[in-house]
């Protein structure tokens, strides 16, 4: 639980400063709703998914089988081509400069 915690951190101080770099300051809003639509809005999904896994093959193997889809899930970052990218791609004419994001 710890490694997840530390790696959603890392997850979420990595979007936030592609978001401020990146995405141009009059769609930051969109951006942000849209993403926090797609992350929510399949949480009732999952719900709904999980309970009915609970009882049709058990709570304890719901359990194991999520776990064994995280770390598939997990695992195919390895074997993902997004491994290998370590720059950033140079952001488009509207995004704002470096002293705009931070307020200067």
């Amino acid at each position: 639980m710890l490694l997840v915690g530390i790696g959603v951190v890392a997850g979420n101080v990595v979007r936030g400063a592609w978001r401020n770099r990146y995405v141009p300051a009059d769609m930051v809003a969109r951006q942000v709703t849209t993403a926090q639509v797609v992350n929510l809005g399949t949480m009732p999904v999952a719900v709904l998914v999980a309970g009915w896994l609970g009882s049709a093959i058990g709570l304890r193997e719901t359990i194991a089988l999520m776990a064994g889809l995280h770390v598939l899930a997990c695992a195919s970052m390895w074997w993902s081509p997004l491994r290998g990218l370590r720059d950033m791609p140079e952001p488009g004419p509207d995004a704002p400069t470096p002293d705009e994001v931070s307020g200067r």
